[in-house]
């Protein structure tokens, strides 16, 4: 089995039942990774009796291995998107709705969490301009940021940092304090090592069949994991399943980071008081990864990557340790979540982030969902609808 990045010093911190007999409830959440924990916060905040189902273990899988930071939801988009000043300001309404219901829940529950700063890192020559471009767009949307002067630290052409542009967390610890806060407080139960197996949907209602057979009758379900829709949502030509490879290293510098690198492959770098996360090389999952030796391979040529890339980047940075982990990730043509219902499963929905901006897309989706599962479709949902070219 994989190391996880977040369970190196935080073991599993609450052991949840699996299913043993057949029940009822408003809302069942398939997956109980952080997008999950969020998606059944905003629900039972509304009143909702909510059921969380997990095939492994709450937070074990992709949770446990993701880089662990919420920043923009449009991030690399922003500028492409604001051509269309109608997706633009109903995007800049879900993100500034996304961030205050994510400083709720960070009231509300222990997030070990902390605001920094969000650095962009150019690699590349003549690009300049386009970043002047972003900092102006975001400066009219009233966002403090700028060029900062190119330091001996970095290696790059130019750097843009944007004032308390991200947030980071233990992903693991956080949708862990998210599901106890919620089983102590509302009327929210969980279930692990609970596999479901057989989904049938009508307009009454959604009976879900699990690996031993028990069922779970309920009004709406809401998927928050890739792997439990790829059959429904790689139907779409603009959406992929990839894997996302994501080199840690020992700490390199004293304060909090976190950067996006933009390059040939853009990726993400964080740093905190315990380790480097790098994160990026997306490739598209296919049948050859079921093999043990080809998943040896490309994961010790990626670590080689990054560690050359962390050492152009850095210069005076000495790597000591490093290990390579990977998550399995939806990723979109435009860059955006899906959050729609399922054709021929009525009151089916998934809520799906796309690539590095996940958990911000994921709160953004069940902002929605909680209108919709009150009987009120949010027009703006269409943007993120799983047919949508």
């Amino acid at each position: 089995m994989q190391n996880k990045v977040w369970l190196e010093k935080n073991k599993i911190k609450h052991i949840y039942p699996y299913l043993s007999t057949d029940i009822s409830c408003d809302i069942v959440v398939i997956g109980g990774g952080i997008s999950g924990a969020i998606t059944s916060y905003i629900l039972a905040n509304e009143g909702h009796d909510v059921v969380v189902l997990d095939k492994n273990i709450i937070g074990y899988k992709n949770t446990a291995n993701c880089s662990g930071c919420i920043t923009d939801f449009t991030d690399e988009l922003y500028v492409q998107i604001n051509k269309d000043e109608l997706k633009f300001k109903i995007i800049k309404d879900l993100k500034s709705k996304a961030t205050d219901t994510l400083k709720q829940i960070l009231s509300k529950v222990k997030g070990m969490c902390n605001n920094s700063n969000y650095l962009i890192l150019d690699t590349r020559l003549f690009r300049k301009k386009y970043l002047k471009n972003e900092i102006l767009l975001r400066k009219s949307q009233y966002e403090e940021c700028d060029f900062l002067p190119n330091e001996e630290v970095f290696n790059v052409n130019n750097i843009v940092e944007i004032q308390k542009g991200a947030y980071n967390l233990n992903p693991y610890l956080f949708t862990q304090n998210i599901l106890d806060y919620l089983s102590r407080n509302f009327n929210v139960r969980v279930f692990e090592n609970t596999d479901v197996k057989f989904i049938e949907a009508t307009l009454e209602n959604v009976n879900i069949y699990t690996q031993n057979n028990f069922r779970i009758t309920a009004k709406n379900v809401i998927i928050t994991t890739p792997i439990e829709t790829i059959d429904f949502v790689t139907e779409n030509p603009n959406i992929e399943l990839v894997k996302r490879y994501s080199l840690v290293c020992n700490n390199a510098f004293k304060e909090n980071l976190y950067a996006k690198v933009l390059s040939d492959n853009p990726f993400y770098i964080r740093n905190d008081k315990e380790k480097v996360i790098i994160s990026g090389y997306d490739t598209k999952c296919t049948a050859k990864m079921n093999s043990k030796k080809y998943a040896q391979n490309i994961n010790q040529e990626n670590k080689e990557k990054f560690e050359n890339i962390l050492l152009k980047i850095f210069p005076k940075y000495n790597i000591t340790q490093s290990d390579i982990y990977s998550s399995n990730i939806l990723k979109t043509k435009d860059g955006l979540p899906i959050i729609s219902e399922l054709s021929y499963f009525p009151n089916v929905y998934v809520n799906l982030g796309s690539g590095g901006n996940g958990i911000m897309q994921s709160i953004v989706g069940a902002n929605m969902l909680k209108d919709v599962v009150r009987g009120y479709y949010p027009k703006e949902m269409s943007l993120f609808d799983l047919k949508r070219n």
